[in-house]
């Protein structure tokens, strides 16, 4: 049996001194697909879970942020968010293809975007540990 987990990384910024511990782009965590997302709402870096295994609490959580629990004005952040800044919404289906894809690239160190407090570089400084669910 294989186990499969996520991966918890340390992101900063560079201007104001931000920090968040999110996975930094698509990720799984062996029943829920996530993407980490900037929140326009609450204007913090959060993983979002956009699809589960769990379907009683799959309409609760999906698509929203996890801090605020609006499903507005979130933004896909990190690897495969379409480069610093993208700030047009991804669809499900093309979010679950670039989690498939960042199992493939293996790449540690996703790539970092702006910062969703003050806009500037939020860079990768830790990998603090692994999720699952």
């Amino acid at each position: 049996m294989c186990l499969v987990v996520g991966v918890l990384n340390a992101y900063a910024c560079e201007g104001c001194g931000y920090t968040a511990e999110v996975s930094g782009g698509p990720d799984y965590g062996g029943i829920s697909h996530t993407q980490t997302m900037a929140c326009r709402n609450c204007q913090e870096l959060v993983d979002v879970v956009i699809a589960t295994e769990e379907e009683d609490r799959a309409r609760a959580v999906v698509g929203r942020c996890p801090r605020c629990g609006r499903a507005a004005r979130l933004v896909a952040w990190g690897k495969d968010a379409g480069g610093p800044g993208a700030h047009e919404p991804r669809s499900l289906e093309h979010m679950l293809m670039a989690v498939s894809r960042s199992r493939l690239d293996a790449d540690p160190h996703p790539v970092w975007g702006p910062c969703p407090k003050c806009g500037g570089d939020m860079v990768f400084t830790d990998s603090v540990g692994m999720w699952d669910g």
